[in-house]
C-alpha cells in the first residue's frame, strides 16, 4: 500500500503486540534501512504502538491451548443476553483499556462496561427527550451561574478529549467521560435544573437557558464518542432536531464540533468548587435528618446558612444568593437570618470554607407544599405558589 504511493513514505502507526519489539518492528525497521535508495534512510514508520494481552478472570493470558479465549462474536452477541454488549460494547470496553499493558476481560468487568453503556443510553433520552424543534438561543449573559459552570465544564471536556485523541489516550477519554457524565451531569446539573425546566413558563428565559445547555452538551457528547460508540451516536444524531444536525445526515459529515472560547471562565469555576463544598456540607446535615424520617425529601426543609459578614465566603454567597435554593434543591435559604426557636426539629453542623467557619442549620419549611412543583412556597395548604399561578395564569389572578 505504501509502495503505491510513495515507498519512502513512513508509514504513520506501526501496531502490533509487545512481543514483537524483536521481531516485526525490529526486522521492517532493518529491511527498510538495508533496501532504502535515500541516505540517510528513514524508518518504515512515524510512531511505534505495542499493545498487551487480553487475560481471564484469573490474570492467565487468553489462549487457544487454555481453551479461555473470549472471541469478539461471543463479546458482541454474549454467550447469554445479561453479558451482550453489542458493537459499542466492545468498542467501549477496548477503548477504557489501557491497551499498552496486558488488560483483563471478566464477567464483572462486561457488566461494568455494560452499565456505563446504559447510563449514556440513558443520558442521551434525558436530553433528547428535553429539547424542542426549535432552539430559543438566549445570550451568555442571559445565562444563570450553573449554566456557564456547566458550559465550561464541557470546553474544558472537549478539549482534553481533543488532546486524548491525539495522543492515542483512548482510555483518558472514556474516563472523562464517564467521571464528567457522573459528577457533574447526573448527580449535579441534570438533578438541579429539573424545576426550572419542568415547573417555569414553557417560553421563558429559564427554560430556554437549561435547552440551550442541554443541546450543547449533546453535540459535545456525540462528537467526543462518535470514534468509540458510532451506532449509538447515529441512532441519537438521527433522532436529534434539526439545529443539531446542521444538515449532516451523520455526525461524522459534521466534523468536530469548536466549543466558544466564551465559554471558558475560570473565575467561575473558582467559584464553584466553594459552592459545591457548601453543598456538600448541606446535604450532609440533611441525611441526619432523613436518617430520624424527618427529612423526606430537599424540597420539605428550610436551610439557615449562618457565617461572618465580614468574611469573604459571606461576599460570595451574596453574590449567588437567588441560586442557592436551586443549589441545594430545597425551598428556603436564610443567610445569617435568625434561627426561629420552635423549630419542630433541626440539624446543624459547622466546617471550614474558604478559611471563614459557616454553621448549616436545617429545619422544617415555613410554607405549605405546592402541588404542582412540589416546593414548599405556597402560603396556604392545597393552593398553587405565586410561580405556579404565574405559569397557568399569566393575565393575573
Amino acid at each position: 500500500m505504501l509502495a503505491e504511493r510513495d515507498n519512502e513514505s513512513p508509514a504513520d502507526y506501526y501496531l502490533e503486540g509487545s512481543d514483537q519489539h524483536r521481531g516485526w518492528f525490529q526486522s521492517s525497521l532493518l529491511t527498510k534501512i538495508a533496501v532504502s535508495k535515500k541516505y540517510p534512510a528513514v524508518a518504515p514508520f512515524k510512531t511505534v504502538i505495542t499493545h498487551g494481552f487480553v487475560l481471564d478472570a484469573k490474570g492467565q493470558k487468553m489462549s487457544k491451548s487454555l481453551k479461555n479465549v473470549v472471541t469478539p462474536d461471543e463479546l458482541i452477541n454474549g454467550r447469554s443476553k445479561k453479558d451482550r454488549l453489542g458493537i459499542d460494547g466492545m468498542r467501549l470496553w477496548i477503548s477504557q483499556s489501557d491497551y499498552t499493558s496486558d488488560i483483563s476481560l471478566s464477567p464483572v468487568i462486561i457488566n461494568q462496561v455494560g452499565s456505563l453503556l446504559k447510563k449514556l443510553r440513558v443520558s442521551y433520552k434525558f436530553l433528547l427527550g428535553n429539547l424542542e424543534s426549535v432552539l430559543h438561543e438566549p445570550s451568555y449573559e442571559q445565562l444563570r451561574a450553573v449554566d456557564k459552570k456547566v458550559l465550561s465544564g464541557l470546553y474544558q471536556l472537549s478539549k482534553d478529549i481533543s488532546q486524548d485523541y491525539e495522543s492515542l489516550a483512548f482510555n483518558r477519554v472514556v474516563k472523562r467521560i464517564q467521571g464528567h457524565l457522573s459528577v457533574d451531569l447526573s448527580a449535579f446539573y441534570f438533578d438541579i435544573v429539573k424545576d426550572r425546566l419542568y415547573a417555569d413558563a414553557k417560553d421563558s428565559v429559564e427554560r430556554r437557558s437549561i435547552q440551550y445547555v442541554l443541546a450543547q452538551v449533546l453535540k459535545v457528547y456525540v462528537t467526543c464518542l462518535s470514534p468509540i460508540t458510532p451506532l449509538l451516536s447515529q441512532e441519537v444524531w438521527e433522532s436529534s432536531p434539526d439545529y443539531i444536525r446542521q444538515g449532516h445526515d451523520s455526525p461524522f459529515k459534521a466534523g468536530w464540533f469548536n466549543v466558544p472560547e466564551e465559554w471558558h471562565n475560570a473565575d467561575l469555576e473558582a467559584d464553584f468548587e466553594t459552592l459545591m463544598k457548601l453543598r456538600g456540607l448541606v446535604n450532609n446535615v440533611m441525611e441526619e435528618g432523613r436518617g430520624d424520617k424527618n427529612v423526606r425529601s430537599s424540597l420539605g426543609s428550610s436551610v439557615f446558612l449562618t457565617v461572618d459578614d465580614s468574611s469573604s465566603l459571606y461576599e460570595k454567597l451574596q453574590e449567588y444568593r437567588p441560586f442557592l435554593e436551586e443549589l441545594f434543591i430545597t425551598s428556603s435559604v436564610q443567610l445569617n437570618s435568625p434561627i426561629p426557636d420552635n423549630l419542630e426539629w433541626s440539624y446543624q453542623s459547622t466546617a471550614t470554607i474558604a478559611d471563614s467557619d459557616i454553621t448549616v442549620t436545617v429545619g422544617p419549611p415555613a410554607l405549605h407544599k405546592c402541588p404542582r412543583c412540589w416546593q414548599f412556597t405556597s402560603e396556604h395548604e392545597s393552593e398553587l405558589c405565586h410561580r405556579c399561578e404565574d405559569v397557568l395564569h399569566p393575565t393575573g389572578h
